[in-house]
């Protein structure tokens, strides 16, 4: 079985990688990234493993790196399980090719969501101009998106790695957002981050307690514009 995973929602790939590999609890998990080449993914699914242990491939853009072609895919055993991750949207004449060979997800963004809290930076006006992006929901649970993102950040200025970061927020973090919550973690001070992140409890505790009569898309710009100051 081929999957190809692809789309500008990496967030919503890496979920749907993470629900296929649980399918397949007693595989060997390969995974192959950037750093590796075409001999090293026909080494993977062609050798065998002492134990006879069956094995799922996890290849990272290897398709818009164009390190794997149809040809190659064609010729692997048809047992092999296989994911091609696609860190964005591959174009439709290039994915197209691969239709009678694999099942196909195409991951696209879904709202303006994560482009906000990637805003998070001492720039309230640009955070401000994120935020009228966003079309909430009732249900969009837009502070503990922010009280999540906020604590990696915090646990990224206090130089915790992705594992241990892992296990501290019951969340998996791959490499390539921790790299990012690294670059965004250096825009901002700790002690901010702090601030920022106790008055998002604090907020938290208001409306589900019903202390205030205004709403969640009225009090978070205040509360942005209160602590991501320059």
């Amino acid at each position: 079985m081929i999957h190809i995973l692809h789309g500008e929602d990496i967030d919503a790939s890496y979920r749907r990688l993470s629900q296929i590999l649980s399918a397949y609890p007693r595989h060997i998990k390969i995974r192959l990234t950037g750093k590796d080449n075409l001999e090293n993914f026909y080494l993977a699914a062609f050798s065998s493993d002492f134990f006879q242990k069956e094995k799922i491939i996890v290849c990272e853009n290897f398709l818009s790196g164009n390190v794997i072609s149809l040809k190659d895919l064609k010729n692997i055993p048809k047992d092999q399980s296989l994911i091609l991750w696609e860190h964005s949207q591959l174009p439709g004449p290039k994915i197209s090719k691969f239709r009678n060979l694999a099942i196909i997800e195409n991951f696209k963004p879904k709202s303006n969501l994560f482009s906000f809290l990637d805003s998070i930076s001492s720039k309230p006006d640009y955070l401000l101009s994120q935020f009228a992006k966003l079309n909430l929901l009732p249900d969009s649970n837009l502070i503990w998106h922010l009280a999540f993102r906020t604590l990696l950040l915090i646990l990224a200025k206090q130089r915790i790695d992705r594992s241990k970061a892992t296990k501290i927020s019951g969340k998996p973090i791959a490499d390539w957002q921790w790299e990012k919550v690294l670059r965004q973690s250096k825009l901002l001070n700790l002690q901010t981050l702090l601030d920022f992140y106790n008055g998002l409890i604090k907020l938290d505790f208001m409306l589900k307690s019903g202390l205030t009569n205004l709403k969640e898309p009225d009090l978070i710009p205040i509360l942005l514009l209160k602590y991501l100051r320059s």
